[in-house]
Parts: structure tokens; C-alpha cells; sequence
């Protein structure tokens, strides 16, 4: 995740203008302890690469942040309340861009109160340009990928109460309202939190967005989301080169970064290999209050060579692993010498 400036054009600062506005509305409801039951399992760790996962605290002394938060290689970049926090974080196998009023309680991966997002690796069958892809076959997909997705981030126990189709950034979308109730009081079903989940359709991916924030204090996040959400830029992400060198040419179709249950493996084009695992991740606050980006956790690093659907790689221990791949859908399924089979998904970072 990458912080900078964004030039100010008139989409922007008529983004500000709005975000300053809302901000001055009155104080939020009491914090919630808790984060929506079933949104973020516990069991799955959160980790410290590098830059990824990266935590930052705009400054509270103006009204607008102007640090502009660029996720998935670029694919996305987004403008930040002033005082919201944004980190990165993996949940099975994808990364998340999280952006929250305050960072999510220890032992959990994504706040109760705020939004998150994910580029999905999933070219389009056609390219096609801003505000020309609204084609059904686009809804009909958005479709079926929101009723899947949407059911995998509320396990089940969202209720939709309003869909519609729209543009983000000029990409065609399909966005879900719904409510989820207190469990601890099943009964009466109340709403106790709400929230949307969108889908975004880009030649290069799927964008998944979902925002959720307590019931009592929905009114207010739901324009701050919204604010968000305008000044979201989804474009190609940029990608290193993916033809590589003899003698790892053989290796072509797998380079770039994929993602496991708890490790990521990159591969580049001049027989570089680095194996990050996932690990537990804690924010702490400085003297000043400010959010310190956790420490870089080590990487094993090495080189391969390829030849046919086989990997051979030599970490700078010296040790040796031998891989068999496979691409299926989309995933790279790879065996090491052992016959231990692991799956992984290709992700922009």
C-alpha cells in the first residue's frame, strides 16, 4: 500500500468538499465493543510484509486528509477521512485494504466500523472501456459473483433490503443494502448493524466493497462511505514483467504474486523466488498517538529454475524444494516432493 499526494482535479475537490462537510456532523454514538458477529473469524492470522500489511493515520488537525492510498499495484487508489485509518490485511486466500475510523481490535482482521475492499484477479472475457460495460452479461455475472461473495463476508446472515445497478469510477457495478441483527437477541431480529456490499466489474478484475458500521450511527458512516466511494479510482494494475528469462521461461504462465491460506509466494522473471508467511499483526500507538506501522516480519528468499511444469528452488540456506505446478481456473496448485498439495489465488499487490 502506497501513500502520496493526488493532484487536485474537480472531482476531487468536490470529494472534499463533502467529506469536510460530513465530518462536522455530530459526534458519533458510543463505540461498539464488539465487531459484526461472523464478519472477520478469528482464526485467521494477519500478517506483516514489508509495505503490506501498512498502517497510517492521516493528521486530525485538518478537515480533509489529503493522503491518497493506492492498493493492488495501483489498481486502486481511494482519498482518506481526515483521522480514518487504512492497513492492508490477508484474509484466507486474498488482501484486504481496510479503512476505518479506528484500527480493528486486537485479534480481529477487519473493523466493525468501516469499510473494506479487494481487487480480484479475474480478466474480463471482452475489454471494454469506462461507462460502455454496463452489457447484461456483465449484470448477469455481477449477479451471480455478488450472491457467492456477499454470502462469504456475512456468512449467511445479511439481509438484503435494497440492490441496484451503478457506475464506479465509470466501471459498471451492482451494490446490495442490508442489515444484520445483534445475535445475542436473535429473536426480536432487530438490526444492529448495517451496511452495503458492492461489486465492481473492471477488464481486469472483480472489486469487492463492503462497508458495515452500527445501526445507530449508520446515517452519518453511509455518507462518509459514499464519499469514499467517489473518490475511488479503479484502473490496470501495474505489474512486473511477465515473460521471463531463460533458463526460467518455463515459468512464464506463473509469475507474480499468489496467495495461500497463510504464506504468499512471489515469482519474478529473473529467477527470483520470496516465500512471506502470514503471521498475528498488532497496531500499536506512538507517543503522539499516531498508528506505527508494525515491523517487517523476515522472508525467505531464493532462486529457481523451471523446466516443463517443474520448480526447482534453492533458498539462500541453501536447502532445496522442488515444485510441480498446475494452473486451474485461474489458481496455481502447486505439489512439492512430498505429494503436500497447496492452492493459491493470483493477487495484485
Amino acid at each position: 500500500m502506497i501513500i502520496r499526494n493526488r493532484t487536485t482535479s474537480p472531482r476531487t475537490a468536490i470529494v472534499r468538499v463533502l467529506l469536510a462537510g460530513m465530518l462536522l456532523v455530530g459526534a458519533a454514538a458510543a463505540t461498539f465493543a464488539q465487531n459484526p458477529p461472523l464478519l472477520a473469524p478469528a482464526a485467521v492470522d494477519s500478517t506483516t510484509l514489508q509495505r503490506l500489511p501498512h498502517a497510517n493515520s492521516v493528521a486530525s488537525d485538518s478537515e480533509w486528509g489529503l493522503d491518497v492510498v493506492s492498493h493492488a499495484a495501483g489498481g486502486v487508489e481511494l482519498l482518506l477521512p481526515s483521522g480514518w485509518q487504512s492497513y492492508e490485511t490477508p484474509i484466507a486466500r486474498s488482501v484486504r485494504l481496510v479503512v476505518a475510523r479506528q484500527p480493528a481490535e486486537k485479534n480481529h482482521q477487519t473493523a466493525g466500523d468501516g469499510l473494506w475492499l479487494v481487487y480480484h484477479v479475474a480478466p474480463a472475457a471482452e475489454m471494454f472501456e469506462k461507462n460502455t460495460g454496463a452489457t447484461p452479461a456483465i449484470q448477469q455475472e455481477l449477479a451471480e459473483q455478488m450472491e457467492r461473495l456477499m454470502a462469504l463476508a456475512t456468512n449467511h446472515f445479511a439481509t438484503t433490503t435494497r440492490s441496484g445497478h451503478l457506475f464506479i469510477d465509470g466501471w459498471p457495478a451492482l451494490r446490495h443494502d442490508f442489515e444484520l441483527a445483534d445475535p445475542a437477541d436473535i429473536e426480536n431480529a432487530r438490526p444492529f448493524w448495517n451496511g452495503f456490499h458492492c461489486l465492481v466489474r473492471t477488464p481486469w478484475g472483480l472489486v469487492e466493497i463492503h462497508a458495515v458500521a452500527p445501526a445507530s450511527i449508520y446515517v452519518q458512516r453511509e455518507k462518509q462511505f459514499q464519499a469514499i466511494l467517489d473518490s475511488l479510482l479503479l484502473g490496470q494494475p501495474h505489474l512486473p514483467p511477465h515473460r521471463a528469462d531463460p533458463p526460467y521461461r518455463d515459468a512464464s504462465p506463473v509469475l507474480g504474486s499468489w496467495k495461500s491460506y497463510r504464506s504468499r509466494l512471489r515469482l519474478y522473471n529473473d529467477g527470483g523466488v520470496e516465500l512471506a508467511y502470514d503471521a498475528p499483526r498488532d497496531l500499536t500507538l506512538d507517543q503522539r498517538g499516531k498508528i506505527s506501522p508494525p515491523a517487517a516480519l523476515p522472508r525467505l528468499r531464493g532462486r529457481y529454475t523451471a523446466r516443463g511444469d517443474l520448480l526447482r528452488i534453492t533458498w539462500r540456506d541453501g536447502s532445496l524444494l522442488n515444485y510441480r505446478w498446475k494452473l486451474n481456473d485461474g489458481q496455481l496448485l502447486l505439489t512439492d516432493h512430498t505429494g503436500r498439495n497447496s492452492l493459491l489465488n493470483p493477487i495484485y499487490e
